[in-house]
């Protein structure tokens, strides 16, 4: 990963913090903003994992460890109490439709 990546990378992660708070004080996994969220998650995983590795099944088990497994939930839950549910449901919801 380049340092311009990176550095994209990192910007990406503080808007989905945003924006995940932003779309759990809505209170609706289904909202648009809970989308926008999902969709900005697809685009910092992609930066993560290589070429081609992405697919919704991938994705979906990833937000089901953000629950299963306390380390990610005390990050996700950090940033809004509820949090790892939140993006997880969120990810359920949307992630298949990312990718038409």
């Amino acid at each position: 990963m380049s340092q311009i990546q990176y550095e994209e990378a990192v910007r990406v992660e503080a808007e989905i913090k945003e924006k995940l708070k932003a779309a759990f004080e809505l209170g609706d996994v289904q909202s648009e903003s809970a989308r926008e969220v999902c969709k900005l998650h697809k685009k910092w995983l992609c930066y993560y994992w290589p070429e081609g590795m992405y697919s919704v099944e991938a994705h979906k088990n990833l937000a089901q460890s953000y629950v299963d497994d306390s380390r990610f939930a005390a990050y996700y839950d950090a940033i809004v109490v509820g949090g790892a549910k939140f993006l997880r449901d969120a990810i359920w919801s949307h992630c298949e439709s990312l990718e038409k």
